[in-house]
């Protein structure tokens, strides 16, 4: 980074250039003409992200985002500089995006955070980028994510995986998915580097918020309300207004939906073809790590009604112990998803559930989301069609996973931790599911038909 100055007074703009230097066994390998050539020399098949700010930015004890620092509680595990949020701790950083041919596709100041849960306390950190006019006027250029418009994304470290070292179950779930027709999240594979420094993979992921909507469907971002439906936090307002949610709730808990007219009053306030496709996908995959968090309804302001944005479905395919991966299969979401009671055994409280038990009551809700759960099955989760995007996705980390594991020790080996995972994790899950989870739905009809 190289600037002129005056009397000790800046008096021209900071430029940032980013070299990859070849070493020399590198250099050994092409010719004379190769190494004149610096744009026919790639290291990485893959898009690179060269990310600079001051040190002190990222490990000084006072603002350094990397490091436990000031913010250390001792008495809560889930304190410390990178579990702080908002804008105190945002830095300013400049982003640098290398195409995967090794050119310079876009660059600017951007302003970074630490993102994510428990995960905050992984040696590699996920950290989401916010475009702001004060730090730079210049455009993100990720069409991958948006024709225009983005202002909010992130880069995930894969070490966010809920269950297991497979590393890709949510990009692989969403892949699966796609073609269903909900919000959600797209993916690209990149290499980072910060002040230099190798960081290893990560993923670029849409942040899902109301600037997604606005880019989505091409409106402000005040002409929709997004909540967190996370039921201890009282379903709060991520932006715009929660309080026509609130009141769907209540009537919920006040009147029995087996009334047609009560049934109908709900589906004019929830999409419900869209609230079936977003329960059936979290359903089949068993994300265990759900509905009391990673999830998040939306509406448009204006005679909107709501709709439900999938995301982080790392928690799916769950598993602790080799019993567990040999069972994962077997998981009876409806049996979860219909407790009355709070059940802290598996993370959901009785408001977290409240939405799926009412709209069990009513036989229309049933048959309607039986006969969708089935034809989604059909239409989308057959080994025959699952297990090919597996291999895809897989396929696209594989060669960059020695090095990353190099770099953060994490998984341990390639072939016997990550490959492993991926074919007991996810392969054997998919190959199993649908015979169990047809069961847990015919139980699920009967019970109420009794």
């Amino acid at each position: 980074r190289f600037a002129a100055f005056r009397d000790g007074k800046l008096s021209s703009r900071v430029k940032t250039l980013s070299f990859f230097i070849k070493n020399s066994s590198q250099s050994e390998s092409l010719g004379a003409k190769e190494l004149l050539d610096a744009e026919r020399y790639v290291k990485y098949g893959l898009p690179v992200i060269s990310i600079s700010t001051d040190r002190k930015n990222l490990y000084s004890d006072e603002k350094g985002l990397f490091v436990v620092g000031d913010y250390l509680d001792v008495k809560n595990r889930h304190s410390g500089n990178f579990f702080e949020r908002g804008k105190e701790f945002e830095r300013e950083v400049y982003f640098q995006y290398f195409d995967s041919a090794g050119i310079l596709d876009f660059e600017l100041s951007l302003g970074m955070r630490i993102h994510g849960g428990v995960s905050r306390r992984f040696p590699q950190k996920s950290i989401k980028f916010y475009k702001r006019k004060k730090y730079d006027k210049s455009k993100i250029d990720f069409p991958f994510l948006a024709s225009k418009g983005v202002k909010r994304f992130i880069v995930e470290g894969m070490q966010e995986s809920g269950g297991g070292r497979a590393l890709i179950e949510d990009i692989v779930a969403q892949e699966i998915v796609k073609g269903v027709g909900l919000e959600q999240q797209t993916f690209q594979a990149v290499i980072v580097f910060i002040n230099g420094e190798y960081f290893g993979l990560y993923s670029i992921r849409d942040r899902i918020d109301e600037h997604y909507l606005a880019y989505k469907f091409n409106l402000h971002r005040d002409s929709f309300d997004v909540i967190d439906g996370h039921a201890d936090r009282g379903f709060s307002a991520i932006h715009g207004d929660n309080t026509d949610f609130l009141n769907v709730l209540s009537f919920i808990k006040e009147n029995n939906l087996s009334k047609l007219e009560n049934y109908e009053f709900i589906t004019s306030k929830i999409d419900i073809d869209n609230l079936i496709n977003y329960y059936a996908i979290e359903i089949f995959f068993a994300n265990l790590d759900w509905p009391i968090h990673n999830i998040k309804m939306w509406k448009r302001k204006k005679n909107g009604k709501w709709r439900f944005l999938l995301y982080d479905l790392d928690g799916g395919f769950s598993h602790k112990t080799k019993k567990d991966l040999e069972e994962d299969h077997t998981v009876d979401m409806f049996d979860r998803l219909l407790k009355p009671d709070d059940c802290r055994s598996c993370k959901n409280t009785t408001n977290s559930t409240v939405l799926f038990r009412g709209l069990s009551e009513s036989d229309v809700f049933r048959q309607k989301f039986g006969d969708r759960y089935k034809e989604i099955i059909d239409l989308y989760m057959s080994p025959l069609k699952t297990l090919p995007i597996v291999d895809s996705v897989a396929k696209i980390y594989a060669p960059y996973i020695p090095d990353h594991i190099k770099r953060w020790g994490f998984p341990r080996h390639v072939k016997k931790q990550w490959e492993r995972d991926i074919d007991a994790n996810i392969k054997y899950f998919l190959e199993n599911r649908e015979a169990s989870t047809l069961k847990n739905l015919n139980s699920y009809m009967i019970d109420y038909d009794d």
